[in-house]
């Protein structure tokens, strides 16, 4: 094999092996960004899960107290078991 050959292979070598580092470098870069995608999406649902349970607990509570105030002889956990229940 001549030198220039042997010059031509190593150079196609390096090229070749360049492209795959970039390209997995680039994998990488797109894998940790496809996390940050995920782990914010994730943030963004329990936040939304948290603020539904706050507001379905403030309904609870308003009925609660709208109840006590109506029949004031029944305790607060009655009147809550019997909201939570539907009634």
């Amino acid at each position: 094999m001549s030198n220039i050959s042997k010059t031509t292979g190593e150079t196609v070598k390096g090229v070749i092996g360049g492209a795959v580092e970039g390209a997995l470098e680039a994998g990488e870069k797109v894998g940790r960004k496809v996390n940050e995608v995920v782990d914010a999406y994730s943030g963004m649902r329990e936040a939304q899960d948290q603020q539904a349970r706050a507001e379905h607990d403030a309904a609870v509570q308003e009925r609660v107290v709208a109840e006590k105030r109506r029949n004031p002889g029944r305790s607060v956990q009655d009147i809550r078991d019997e909201v939570e229940r539907g009634g």
